[in-house]
């Protein structure tokens, strides 16, 4: 394979409804490039940061999301050469005149498959027009990162790429913002998240097998992570099929996601 060829720059499409108030979203490694439609009120383009914490989004009113998750190391001819860009959210003003349109179209017709599909097809359109796409390698290194438990180990040769550690570290920074020590521990997080949410396992026995130091140390990475405590992940209030909810959200694409 040659270093050069580009990835896949879309792990999924979504989309989403959210009452007003406030709805948290746990970090998965991906930025998004979303459509946010508030109930009478104008529509919004925004590309979103690559987050290390959970977000807090605050709706005024019903909204609507659609979106378009992109692969680890995506950027845009804007990020291309300033990398902490890819850590702030950006609203992309030059895509949102059709957007308006669509978006108008999309809410004289909330259930109209053709409206969601017209949208879908114009943010997946310009995604094609714009984004620049990594070598497949970023994509083979964090699938490794994500399968150690402990310091940096080079990656097999199964796919073609820098030679030296050093130049791996520096391009993963440079393609996605963020270092090696970033993937391993969103990696972590998340795959003990889905445990804790999946089984009823005991949590000692858990961090163990996640290979962190105590339950207690375990506890606060996913406090400092997802703003929640592993006893939240397993809780159904009042019979509301929370912990299912939970898994669902952390069993979806994200940037270890084999594509």
């Amino acid at each position: 394979m040659n270093e050069d060829e580009p990835m896949n720059p879309v792990i999924c499409t979504w989309s989403a409804e959210l009452p007003a108030g406030t709805e948290v979203i746990w970090p998965d490694g991906c930025r998004d490039v979303i459509a946010i439609m508030p109930a009478g009120q104008p529509a919004a383009l925004l590309c979103s940061a690559l987050d290390e914490s959970a977000r807090h989004i605050q709706c005024q009113t019903a909204t609507r999301f659609m979106g378009i998750r992109l692969a680890p190391g995506v950027r845009f001819a804007w990020e291309r050469e300033a990398p902490a860009m890819l850590l702030s959210d950006r609203y992309l003003q030059r895509w949102s005149a059709p957007l308006l349109q669509l978006t108008d179209q999309h809410s004289e017709a909330q259930n109209s498959s053709t409206s969601t599909d017209n949208l879908l097809r114009y943010l997946q359109q310009q995604i094609d027009n714009h984004a620049i796409t990594p070598p497949e390698w970023i994509n083979a290194y964090l699938l490794e990162l994500a399968e150690q438990d402990g310091d940096y180990r080079p990656p097999g040769a199964s796919v073609h790429r820098p030679r030296s550690e050093r130049n791996m570290r520096r391009l993963l920074v440079e393609y996605t913002g963020r270092p090696p020590r970033y993937w391993q521990q969103l990696a972590r997080i998340r795959a003990t998240a889905r445990a804790i949410a999946g089984s009823d396992e005991p949590l000692a026995a858990l961090a163990a097998e996640y290979h962190f130091a105590d339950q207690a140390h375990m506890s606060r990475d996913i406090r400092r992570w997802l703003g929640c405590t592993p006893a939240m992940l397993r809780a159904d209030n009042n019979g509301n099929d929370q912990r299912a909810n939970n898994l669902a959200r952390l069993s979806a694409p994200d940037a270890f996601t084999l594509i």
